[in-house]
């Protein structure tokens, strides 16, 4: 795997490893990332309690958990608890994405790896 930029910053919260991280209220913090969110990246294999440190990779490769079923080459999206999904915009809607799937997630709970790139989906 080929973590090409990865930062260390402070949680804000309990962040889970493998899990979409957001920016959060100050310089140097992230969060756990919802769909509304400004991602930073994806946590790699170890999480971080409130207030540690935690680094998140933003280039590169990463492993990501799955919020639902996905096939591979998917352009995926946090859902509400910073697992990956699939991006499903409605009609005409352009939606934002932050990574392709390298591999297919068959349920929810899955860790599947992905290249962070940023993209978007227009709905049909």
């Amino acid at each position: 795997m080929s973590r090409l930029l990865s930062k260390a910053f402070d949680a804000s919260g309990v962040i889970p490893p493998y899990t979409f991280a957001a920016f959060g209220g100050s310089d140097g913090v992230v969060t756990v990332a919802n769909a509304t969110s400004n991602i930073v990246g994806i946590t790699p294999e170890v999480g971080a309690a409130d207030g540690q440190r935690v680094d998140v990779t933003m280039m590169g490769e990463e492993y990501v958990t799955a919020g639902a079923a996905f096939t591979a080459g998917s352009q995926l999206v946090p859902n509400a608890t910073g697992q990956a999904i699939a991006a499903a915009p409605a009609h005409a809607v352009v939606e934002p994405t932050y990574a392709v799937a390298l591999e297919s997630a068959t349920a929810a709970g899955d860790v599947v790896r992905v290249v962070l790139r940023p993209g978007v989906v227009i709905g049909a």
